[in-house]
């Protein structure tokens, strides 16, 4: 999750001083703080100051047993409670999906509370920038194996590529810069994605329908 600006920092600072900690901070059983750093920063500071007295709220995990585990529900209470901008979220899913890639969309999603079409979307850009190792079989929630079979299709010409960049030599997303010829391989590998992503949606969609089923036999 990335941190608090000062602004931010200043104001949680100040409603801490007038009410306190109000959320509890969340720690594992041996006094790490796994959700929290923040809260408990500004009130350490404000003890310091002699601006506050006492301790904050703690909530122990110790169910958690594996920074895998700890660092999701970090994310996860994260990603519900702050107000996070759109980049800030795919970031964060960017970096879950690094850790787990044969996890499939919806559990991804589910995990981090935000929509599987966003996760969807996340991990086909980072396949196609090289950042992320394609896959062809993701695990879903029941443990199960679902296969990202692709869909025939027209395929996507040299011309029908370079058409568009005829002139464009390069071009700046985020804070990289891309040549023309990567420009060009990333067009081509989504046209190739976008064709996929309705074959994924299925595999997600019985997915789905396994784990109902499996509910309404228990």
């Amino acid at each position: 999750m990335p941190p608090l600006s000062e602004e931010e920092f200043a104001a949680l600072k100040q409603d801490i001083e007038e009410n306190g900690v109000l959320l509890p901070v969340v720690q594992d059983d041996g006094g790490n703080i796994i959700d929290g750093h923040h809260r408990a920063r500004a009130h350490d500071e404000l003890l310091a100051e002699g601006r506050v007295t006492g301790g904050y709220p703690v909530v122990e995990r110790s169910d958690l047993t594996t920074d895998e585990e700890k660092r999701d529900l970090a994310r996860r209470l994260n990603m519900q409670r702050r107000h996070l901008n759109q980049e800030q979220k795919r970031e964060a899913i960017a970096a879950r999906l690094k850790e787990t890639p044969t996890w499939s969309d919806n559990r991804t999603a589910r995990l981090l509370g935000v929509d599987g079409k966003t996760v969807r979307s996340v991990r086909m850009h980072l396949e196609v920038v090289g950042e992320l190792p394609r896959v062809d079989v993701l695990t879903g929630s029941d443990g199960k194996h679902y296969p990202r079979s692709s869909r025939s299709g027209t395929a996507l010409t040299q011309e029908d590529a370079e058409a568009p960049l005829a002139s464009l030599q390069s071009i700046k997303i985020g804070k990289k810069e891309y040549s023309k010829t990567q420009i060009q391989a990333m067009i081509r590998e989504l046209r190739k994605e976008v064709r996929e992503a309705a074959a994924s949606a299925a595999a997600d969609k019985a997915e789905w329908q396994a784990e109902f089923i499996a509910k309404t036999e228990e």
